[in-house]
């Protein structure tokens, strides 16, 4: 099923939408007891393979059990500006409004939470925030590729040259996924602006019985898997894995 709904009018204008695409087996939602969300990457998009083979997964798993994954504002088919420019709040609230969507439209509870790479932290900042009842907070969170260390460059994601025209210019054109974009050094300093320390503190205070699971692959050239360990050593009770040679 492909969907549209609104962003929160907290983080953009009541005309932002945000595209997802909902799978479930069975031939009604009726049938489903539960639905996972999945949020995608930096610069990504729902279906990005990661993201669309995992979401089958998840609704395939003979559990009653669908996914809902969307794009981010700016990112896929949703509205809003596409570009590297990160706002933390507009991002948590997008995951709030898919969850919203869920439990006021298909009246059905969300009971997995999945993020990859930027979409991990993501997740991990909206638990840490949601004023949500504990029974209303998904029963499991999903973090993939997670990033602790927000000041680490990422690893080979920019060239030199881009490191280069950035320290002289204040930016640089970065091809990204068929598109285009501008990234300068305000946008950089807000991602890494994020401090995950404090992120885990507020998670590890009001985690309650939701379990945090954790996977990283040891060869992932874009986010180290030191960021998965801290990220597991921080959040407590965390079950981690380590996938030799994923990347």
């Amino acid at each position: 099923w492909w969907l549209v709904f609104n962003a929160l009018p907290s983080s953009s204008s009541s005309s932002t939408w945000l595209r997802a695409t909902l799978a479930f087996e069975g031939s009604s939602i009726e049938e489903v007891k539960g639905v996972a969300v999945v949020c995608h990457g930096l610069c990504s998009w729902r279906n990005q393979i990661l993201i669309e083979s995992l979401s089958r997964g998840l609704a395939g798993s003979g559990r009653k059990l669908a996914s809902l994954r969307f794009d981010f504002q700016g990112n896929g088919s949703s509205g809003g500006e596409w570009g590297y420019d990160f706002s933390e709040s507009r991002e948590v609230d997008d995951v709030e409004a898919a969850i919203r969507y869920v439990e006021t439209e298909l009246q059905k509870p969300v009971v997995v939470l999945v993020g990859h790479s930027q979409g991990s932290k993501t997740i991990l900042n909206w638990f840490s925030k949601t004023k949500r009842n504990a029974d209303l907070i998904p029963r499991v969170m999903v973090s993939i590729s997670g990033r602790f260390f927000p000041n680490a460059s990422p690893n080979g994601r920019f060239k030199p040259e881009q490191i280069e025209e950035l320290e002289t210019t204040g930016k640089f054109l970065w091809f990204v996924r068929g598109r285009e974009c501008w990234v300068d050094k305000e946008a950089m300093e807000r991602r890494a602006a994020m401090d995950m320390v404090k992120v885990t503190e507020r998670i590890n205070a009001k985690k309650g019985g939701t379990m945090f699971v954790l996977i990283h692959g040891s060869a992932d050239e874009t986010v180290p898997v030191e960021d998965g360990e801290e990220l597991s050593r921080r959040i407590d009770g965390a079950q981690y894995t380590r996938i030799e040679g994923a990347s």
